[in-house]
C-alpha cells in the first residue's frame, strides 16, 4: 500500500519552524517618562490600575480581530490572558496590540510575559524612547513601526504605553538552542521520502497518524511536547524501510533535541508568568508566546491556582498570508536585522551587521528617534504643534539620552506642492551622518482629533495590512535590489527618503512627490 501524505501537511511543515522561532529584546535603563499629549493623535485611553473593570469577557475582547480558545479554571483574582501569535504576520502582530489595548483600557492590564525576552539581559524597555516630550508623536511613531513589521503587538504597547510592563521570563541556556534551516528541513524530508514507499496498511495507518499530528484537521499547531514522538514515528519507518536519509538522519535528531528543549521553555515560561504574577496588585497578566507552546502551557497552568484563557489572532492560520512578512523580511528579523530592504532607512543604518534586537538595539533606537524628528518637522514646517520652523533642539527630543544628533542650522524647507524639509542626521555611536527628506501626504488611516481612540488606530491600520496583496517569496523584488532610496511612511501623514547624499535624497524625494 502507497503510503500519503495528508493534503495541509507540506504547508504546515513549513510552518514549524516559523511557529517555534522567537525574538529577545535587549534591555534598556528605565527612564523618567513624560506623558505629554496631544489632541492631534490617538490617546491611550487607560483606565486606574486598581480598577480591573469587571470580569473579563474573551469574546468581547477578541472581536472582530481574535478567537476564543480554551480556558483554565481556578482563582479569578489571578488571571493569566494568553496570547497566541505568529512572529512573521503583520496582520497578527497589529490584533493582538488591539486585544491588548482593549485588555489595556477596560481591565487595567499593565504585565505582559514575553516569549523570547531572556531573564539574564532583565525585563525589555524601550529607554531613552519615553524621555522624547511629545506623547502624539511618539505613539505615531510606534504605531508605524508595528505597521512595517518592526515591532510586535507586544512591544508596541510598550512604546505606546509607559506604564506598560514587560516581563523576561526564559532563560539564556534554553533560549540558546535554535533550530537550523537543515533541522527545520529535516522533518519534510522524512516525509516526502516515506510518502513514496509501498508499505503494509499497517504502516500507512501509522504514517498517517503522524501526519495527522503534524496537521491536525482543525488547523490547529501541533505542540511542541509531542513533535519528539512525530520524530521518533517517522525515524522508524525510515528505517524499516531501509531507507539512506543522508545528512537528514543527523538533522532530524538534532532537531528532536530541539524540540525537547522548547518544550522545558514551556515550563519556565509559565514558572517565572506565576512568579511575576504574585507582585501584580491588579492580579492580571498577559502571556504572548507563540502556537507551538499553547498545549503545554495550559497544561503547566493547572493546578497553579490561576484562571486562564486564550485569545488568538484571526490572521494566526497559516492560509492567511495578506500582512505576512515576505521571505527575506523574516530572514532578516531572524538574523537580528531591522526589516527594511536596500534603499530604506533600515537597511541603511543597519548595513547589515549583526546587532541584539530590537530594544536597546542601536539601529532600531536610531529609527524610532529619526522617524520622532521626522514628525516634529513636519509638523514645524506645516504650522503645526511643532511650534515654529526650524523647531527647537527639545522639540526634536533632542539630548544626551537621545542616540542621534541633528544639526538645526541643517534643518531646511525645499519648496514645493507640498512643501518637503530636508535635514542632517548623526548617529552618535558610529559618527554615520544621513540626509532625510520629508513631506506630508494625505493619511493613509484617517484619526480625527478627537473621535478616534488607539484602538481604532490599530483598527484602521489593520484594516490597510490586509488590504494589501499577499506577499511573494518567488517573484523577483525590485525593492529587494534596489540601490535608491526608496520613499517610506514614517507616520500616517508623513513620507520619508534616506540617503547618505543630500542632493541624492531630494532629487529622489522630487521625483517621489511627482509620481503620487
Amino acid at each position: 500500500m502507497r503510503l500519503r501524505i495528508l493534503a495541509c501537511s507540506i504547508l504546515t511543515l513549513s510552518m514549524l519552524g516559523t511557529l517555534a522561532a522567537c525574538s529577545s529584546s535587549k534591555p534598556r535603563p528605565n527612564p523618567s517618562r513624560s506623558n505629554s499629549s496631544s489632541a492631534s493623535c490617538p490617546t491611550p485611553a487607560a483606565s486606574p490600575i486598581s480598577s480591573t473593570g469587571g470580569a473579563i469577557d474573551p469574546a468581547t475582547i477578541a472581536k472582530d480581530v481574535g478567537k476564543t480558545g480554551p480556558t483554565v479554571p481556578g482563582d479569578p483574582g489571578r488571571q493569566v490572558i494568553v496570547m497566541e501569535e505568529r512572529h512573521d504576520s503583520r496582520a497578527v502582530q497589529v490584533e493582538i496590540a488591539i486585544m491588548l489595548e482593549r485588555l489595556y483600557r477596560d481591565h487595567g492590564l499593565r504585565d505582559l510575559a514575553l516569549e523570547g525576552a531572556v531573564v539574564e539581559n532583565g525585563d525589555p524597555t524601550p529607554g531613552y524612547f519615553y524621555k522624547l516630550p511629545d506623547a502624539c508623536a511618539r505613539t505615531e511613531v510606534a504605531l508605524y513601526l508595528l505597521r512595517q513589521g518592526e515591532i510586535s503587538g507586544a512591544e508596541f504597547m510598550a512604546m505606546a504605553h509607559p506604564d506598560f510592563h514587560l516581563h523576561a521570563i526564559e532563560v539564556n541556556s534554553q533560549y540558546s538552542i535554535t533550530e537550523s534551516p537543515a533541522e527545520q528541513q529535516a522533518v519534510l524530508t522524512y516525509v516526502n521520502a516515506l510518502e513514496k514507499q509501498s508499505g503494509t496498511a499497517e504502516q500507512a495507518q501509522r504514517f498517517n497518524h503522524l501526519l495527522g499530528l503534524l496537521a491536525p484537521a482543525d488547523g490547529s499547531t501541533p505542540p511542541a511536547e509531542i513533535m519528539p514522538q512525530i520524530i521518533d514515528g517517522l525515524v522508524a519507518l525510515a528505517q524499516e524501510f531501509n531507507l539512506n536519509m543522508g545528512h537528514a538522519a543527523q538533522a532530524i535528531q538534532e532537531d528532536r533535541t530541539f524540540w525537547l528543549v522548547t518544550a522545558q521553555r514551556s515550563a519556565t515560561m509559565v514558572d517565572k508568568t506565576v512568579a511575576a504574577l504574585s507582585h501584580i496588585p491588579s492580579g492580571l497578566i498577559a502571556l504572548d508566546i507563540g502556537a507551538a507552546h499553547t498545549q503545554g502551557v495550559l497544561g503547566l497552568l493547572r493546578g497553579r491556582a490561576v484562571s486562564a484563557a486564550v485569545l488568538s489572532p484571526v490572521s494566526l492560520s497559516a492560509d492567511q498570508q495578506h500582512g505576512d512578512l515576505t521571505q527575506a523580511e523574516y530572514d532578516r528579523k531572524q538574523g537580528r536585522h531591522l526589516v527594511g530592504p536596500p534603499g530604506t532607512l533600515g537597511a541603511l543604518l543597519e548595513q547589515r551587521h549583526n546587532f541584539p534586537p530590537i530594544f536597546g538595539y542601536p539601529p532600531f533606537d536610531v529609527e524610532s528617534a529619526t522617524m520622532y524628528a521626522a514628525e516634529q518637522v513636519v509638523q514645524a514646517a506645516a504650522g503645526g504643534s511643532g511650534g515654529p520652523f526650524p523647531p527647537k533642539a527639545r522639540t526634536l527630543g533632542l539630548g544626551d539620552f537621545n542616540p542621534i544628533d541633528i544639526p538645526l542650522g541643517r534643518i531646511s524647507i525645499i519648496p514645493g506642492k507640498p512643501p518637503a524639509v530636508s535635514m542632517q542626521v548623526r548617529v552618535k555611536a558610529t559618527g554615520l551622518k544621513f540626509w532625510l527628506v520629508v513631506w506630508q501626504v494625505a493619511p493613509e488611516t484617517p484619526i480625527p482629533q478627537d473621535e478616534k481612540t488607539l484602538e481604532e488606530a490599530l483598527i484602521a491600520i489593520r484594516k490597510a495590512i490586509l488590504a494589501e496583496p499577499a506577499p511573494s517569496n518567488t517573484a523577483p523584488n525590485n525593492q529587494e535590489t534596489a540601490t535608491k532610496p526608496v520613499a517610506v511612511r514614517v507616520g500616517s501623514e508623513v513620507m520619508g527618503i534616506f540617503a547618505t547624499d543630500k542632493e541624492a535624497a531630494i532629487k529622489a524625494a522630487k521625483a517621489a512627490m511627482a509620481s503620487a
